[in-house]
């Protein structure tokens, strides 16, 4: 997995204080609700709301409806993902994306969701075609409003390489795929997923079990990989 402008700029967003700009998020028949309507609204990403069903990521263009979105249009960096308060479409942070779906159609691209029960704790899986580029942590105080984002990528990154490493593998060689099918976030900050760390078209690959601690409430915040142990390797 390589660092890429996407990845860059979802570090440099800063956090958005939450402001009502764009409209309580209803359904308007299609497959997820509109927040706001016509250029700039925000359409919510498939199975990304929160258990309390007050939050969710979306993705919009700024200066487009969300419904006329082209794979074009997503091509050319414009897309924007948002962390977004479903009530009244207040966001929360924002970042670059080229995901888009709609019903003219969808990309090889993906934005998932994986939160604690809480609904305090959200990572943002963003997986472009080779790969996962994006392993965002946002924190959501008792008021809804963000207090705190950390980038778990490089972290993972440079632990599956040390074992990759272990057995003899050049970890230059291999892309990741972190597994969104599975993953858990705790309530507590234990964050438990899988990597596929694979060569691009070859057939080698190693997969690992993967167990992070987030120390709960530390501002900035921290987190720490506590166990990585390999599962399978081709």
């Amino acid at each position: 997995m390589r660092a890429t402008a996407l990845a860059i700029a979802a570090l440099l967003v800063a956090s958005l204080p939450a402001s009502a700009e764009l409209g309580p998020c209803k359904p308007d028949g299609q497959d997820t609700p509109l927040c706001g309507s016509g250029k700039g609204a925000a359409r919510v990403v498939h199975n990304t709301i929160s258990p309390d069903k007050k939050f969710a990521l979306a993705w919009r263009h700024p200066d487009m409806d969300p419904n006329d979105v082209t794979r074009d249009d997503a091509q050319e960096d414009e897309l924007e993902l948002l962390l977004i308060r479903l009530a009244d479409g207040a966001v929360l942070a924002k970042a670059d994306t080229q995901y888009f779906r709609n019903a003219k159609g969808v990309n090889r691209r993906g934005e998932f969701a994986i939160w604690s029960p809480d609904s305090r704790l959200i990572v943002r899986q963003y997986d472009i075609r080779f790969g996962t580029d994006v392993y965002m942590l946002y924190r959501l105080g008792a008021g809804g409003a963000l207090t705190g984002q950390l980038d778990l990528d490089k972290m993972i990154e440079d632990a599956v390489h040390a074992r990759l490493k272990k057995i003899g593998r050049n970890p230059d060689d291999y892309s990741m795929f972190f597994n969104e099918n599975g993953a858990t976030l705790r309530n507590n900050g234990t964050l438990r997923f899988s990597v596929i760390a694979f060569v691009v078209k070859k057939e080698p690959e190693v997969d690992y079990q993967v167990e992070v601690k987030v120390t709960p409430g530390t501002t900035p915040m921290s987190a720490r990989v506590v166990a990585i142990r390999q599962t399978h390797a081709e």
